[in-house]
């Protein structure tokens, strides 16, 4: 259960989610409760119905598992680099921790949680591991998960921010802005040391290349910008950029970009070549337009989920299908690769984190048996 409920900013007794909490008043209680060591996940394991191929990302038999905790639709899934743990927030303002080990407990429990008082738009774990990053209403903040008593660090310099991204080298955090502007901060001082771009609608999505010379940013009304790491300049992309896009996924090698757009080409994925800007080939099968992209980690397969309620894969170099699963419970937001290829996380189920077992082409990932993941989660439901 629960431990150590903190109070930040107020002295109000009340109880949260069924366990006793203390209040907090005013905006200076961004963080609401903490909640170190959580209820375990419940992980439960159903069959999907799917469709795959030879040489094709496979799901084991049973294989898939439900993460139980959050309440309300599941907004942000990302991975710590490590692979260690995931992070998820959802629609009750909370962030949460769970273990990615590779046998229970350490797979599926809930390792720590930060219910927040304002709302919640991003989330990453910084690149060493020990701090949650995340971006809210009133700037970034900075969380020791692992420190039972530690109270969030609140950066209000970047102001409302919507994305996040890492440099490659660790030293920055690249926050995307509701202003429109881009915003570059030290993590050593936790201060904004550059700005740049135009006013204009909210940076969602923020992507830079390994090498770190090509940063690339999506606006909620579909404007795609390139902008040159160095000089923090605008520069061409791709022949395509004016088009209003939906969804965008950049490859780990930083040389194809991915995206989908709202109503011009409903049902593909576009798949582009960075280093000319032209169109490589297209993804066609999805019926109605898709929401959310991800690359698994290897760079050889692409996941997609569209309005049709279905998750496909795709061969990254080929563009050609590469199999589906046909039933994900809903219209999934986000999709991710876990750093060892083993899981697809996704959401589309109110309440819940869904992970699906698959076994990328050439990648040797053992199964979870039936009897190990029972003993994975200690509360929640079937999915």
């Amino acid at each position: 259960m629960p431990r150590d409920l903190r109070r930040w900013g107020g002295d109000r007794s009340e109880p949260a989610g069924g366990v006793e909490s203390e209040g907090a008043g005013g905006w200076g209680a961004w963080l609401l409760v903490h909640a170190w060591r959580g209820m375990a996940a419940a992980a439960v394991f159903v069959g999907l119905c799917v469709v795959f191929g030879k040489d094709e990302p496979r799901p084991s038999a049973e294989s898939k598992v439900s993460f139980n905790g959050d309440f309300g639709l599941v907004a942000t899934l990302n991975f710590a680099a490590d692979g260690e743990t995931l992070l998820s927030t959802s629609w009750d303002k909370t962030v949460r921790v769970w273990g990615m080990g590779a046998m229970p407990p350490d797979f599926g429990e809930e390792l720590a949680r930060l219910p927040a008082f304002e709302e919640v738009y991003d989330v990453a774990m910084s690149p060493d591991g020990q701090s949650v990053v995340i971006a809210g209403a009133v700037g970034v903040a900075f969380w020791n998960w692992r420190d039972p008593g530690a109270v969030p660090e609140i950066v209000a310099e970047p102001g409302p921010s919507r994305s996040l991204a890492f440099s490659p080298d660790g030293h920055s955090l690249i926050v995307g802005g509701f202003d429109g502007r881009i915003r570059v901060m030290d993590l050593r001082s936790r201060h904004v040391s550059s700005t740049f771009g135009e006013r204009g609608d909210v940076v969602r999505g923020l992507w830079i290349n390994p090498d770190a010379t090509l940063l690339i940013s999506l606006a909620y009304n579909g404007d795609l910008k390139f902008w040159d790491w160095d000089s923090k300049r605008q520069v061409a992309g791709i022949d395509g950029a004016t088009d209003t896009v939906l969804a965008v996924a950049l490859s780990p090698d930083g040389k194809t970009l991915a995206l989908s757009r709202y109503w011009r080409t409903p049902g593909e994925i576009e798949l582009w070549d960075l280093e000319t800007g032209r169109l490589k080939t297209r993804c066609r099968g999805h019926d109605g337009i898709t929401h959310a992209l991800a690359y698994s980690r290897d760079g050889g397969t692409l996941a997609s989920a569209g309005s049709d309620l279905r998750i496909r894969f795709w061969n990254a170099a080929t563009g050609r299908s590469a199999g589906g699963i046909e039933n994900p419970g809903g219209w999934v937001r986000v999709l991710r690769f876990s750093v060892d290829g083993r899981w697809l996380a996704f959401s589309g189920v109110r309440d819940r984190v869904q992970l699906k077992r698959i076994e990328l082409p050439g990648a040797s990932a053992p199964t979870l048996s039936s009897a190990e993941a029972s003993t994975a989660g200690r509360s929640g439901h079937d999915v």
